[in-house]
């Protein structure tokens, strides 16, 4: 698998991932599993800096300037 994240799409990617999972811990309502899947999905491709889609897409964030 060769990368296809940046820097920047990764630390959004984080932070956006902790936040889905602060918030599926906290609700106890039906989104709950939904916002922890999505969570889980994030936080995969931020570690990895692989994602399926932008891989499908065409798309590579590596080296991107700002």
């Amino acid at each position: 698998m060769k990368k296809n994240v940046g820097t920047m799409d990764r630390a959004a990617r984080g932070m956006i991932s902790i936040i889905s999972l602060l918030w599926a811990l906290k609700k106890p309502n039906k989104f709950r599993i939904g916002a922890a899947f999505d969570a889980g999905m994030l936080m995969s491709s931020t570690l990895s800096g692989y994602c399926p889609l932008y891989a499908l897409f065409g798309i590579n964030t590596v080296g991107k300037p700002l």
